[in-house]
């Protein structure tokens, strides 16, 4: 594949998509408040309906618990003893009773949750408040590095939402609708997980959104938007 060429022939159909209203990137666009909401909706996303099912999780189920609402304040730790509450079975009895008994990667994702927000405590970032001081460069670099190797499930693409979803913007998810996106685009097939496919995809992504005065991170949530519900 010669990637010059192609980044320009998907540059010109991802422009025609905006160009036409096909992607729009939404105007309410906007993340969590709190960094356990980050974390339990990057890794319950994962092979799940998301307006169905993950919304309305978070917004009735986990923010009806105590202490528990979407606020700058909530703390990793606080959520880890709102899970240790459910001992001795707390993945089953926290999935049953509030989030769902999902599994990612052979584990219960409320298992992976709690890893990535001890993961944190431990290192002294009980907020994404704390985690925002490090800069986007020192963020960026401990979630797709020490962090994804640390956990069980974490893998690049919801790493990378993560990050998004934490607030920084200059970042895209490269899951499968938006990989779907650009094959409709060519006769080019990009391939999940592939190091070079996902750096061809950035490129465009970013580039795009540059040209049209919005975030890569929206983008992406308007290609995703496009993909998923046809709007």
């Amino acid at each position: 594949m010669n990637q010059t060429l192609s980044k320009k022939g998907l540059r010109r159909g991802l422009d025609a998509h905006i160009e036409s209203g096909a992607v729009v990137v939404d105007p309410n666009y906007s993340t969590w408040k709190s960094g356990v909401f980050a974390v339990v909706d990057c890794v319950f996303s994962a092979q799940a309906k998301y307006e169905t099912m993950v919304l309305p999780m978070l917004q009735e189920r986990l923010s009806a618990r105590p202490g528990m609402a979407d606020t700058k304040a909530l703390t990793f730790s606080h959520f880890m003893a709102d899970v240790d509450l459910f001992a001795p079975d707390r993945w089953d009895g926290y999935g049953r009773a509030v989030l769902t008994r999902q599994v990612l990667a052979r584990r219960r994702k409320v298992e992976v949750c709690y890893d990535i927000a001890q993961y944190f405590v431990e290192r002294g970032f009980e907020t994404s408040k704390d985690l925002r001081k490090l800069g986007d460069e020192q963020l960026t670099e401990l979630v797709l590095g020490p962090l994804q190797s640390a956990i069980r499930g974490l893998g690049p693409a919801l790493s990378r939402y993560l990050l998004i979803l934490l607030g920084i913007e200059d970042q895209i998810k490269p899951d499968t609708m938006i990989l779907r996106f650009f094959d409709s685009l060519s006769d080019w097939s990009p391939r999940m997980g592939e190091a070079a496919d996902i750096a061809v995809i950035e490129s465009v992504i970013r580039k795009a959104a540059k040209a049209h005065g919005t975030t890569p991170a929206r983008l992406d949530n308007a290609i995703w938007r496009h993909e998923s519900f046809g709007i």
